[in-house]
């Protein structure tokens, strides 16, 4: 990710190859860098865990539901780029959990507001 951001910035500027050579190198092995990197890449594994606590404790949408979008959240998650059949194979189970989680959770929100209105009637 920051690699394409790096790269976008040496090629819109007016440098010689060596000076964006060198700023790429300084750039990628900067402790800054490998700090972002190292969040980013740590906040990949702790988002579908967060995610599962707040699914889970809000009761909002089944258990089951919470456990198969954390399943198949880390399974898209290791995807490997191995051909097209065995990645939509493999992210099929995610597709289908974040579609059930979006239904579940719009027709609960508008649910919700149902009674809300209600309530204040």
């Amino acid at each position: 990710m920051f690699g394409g951001i790096n790269l976008a910035v040496v090629s819109t500027a007016r440098l010689t190859n060596l000076q964006a050579a060198r700023f790429l190198t300084t750039s990628f092995n900067s402790s800054t860098g490998k700090t972002f990197l190292d969040v980013y890449v740590f906040s990949e594994f702790l988002a579908p865990v967060l995610m599962f606590v707040a699914l889970w404790r809000s009761r909002l949408v089944p258990r089951w539901l919470t456990i198969l979008f954390v399943v198949g959240f880390e399974l898209a998650e290791q995807t490997p780029s191995a051909g097209t059949v065995r990645v939509v194979a493999m992210m099929a189970l995610f597709v289908v959990s974040m579609t059930l989680l979006a239904v579940w959770i719009w027709r609960s929100a508008g649910s919700r507001d149902a009674q809300a209105i209600d309530a204040s009637n």
